[in-house]
């Protein structure tokens, strides 16, 4: 996707993915495995930046699953 930043908030969201794989021992094959309970715990091992990327991607995960089960 020239002139967009798609591929680096990806990276990014993959990034904070393995840290919090690595930091946390589950399995996390990705961001929506993430509840924003576990988030939180591990939130001092993402940069700034990381951590912004992953709450992002986290909260709209949660949003949806909580408006599927409404």
């Amino acid at each position: 996707m020239s002139g967009s930043a798609y591929n680096e908030r990806r990276t990014a969201c993959e990034e904070a993915a393995a840290i919090l794989r690595k930091a946390s021992g589950k399995e996390i094959p990705n961001l929506c495995a993430v509840s924003p309970d576990l988030l939180e715990t591990y939130r001092e091992k993402l940069d700034t930046l990381l951590y912004r990327r992953a709450l992002h991607a986290v909260n709209e995960q949660h949003r949806v699953l909580e408006a599927i089960t409404a």
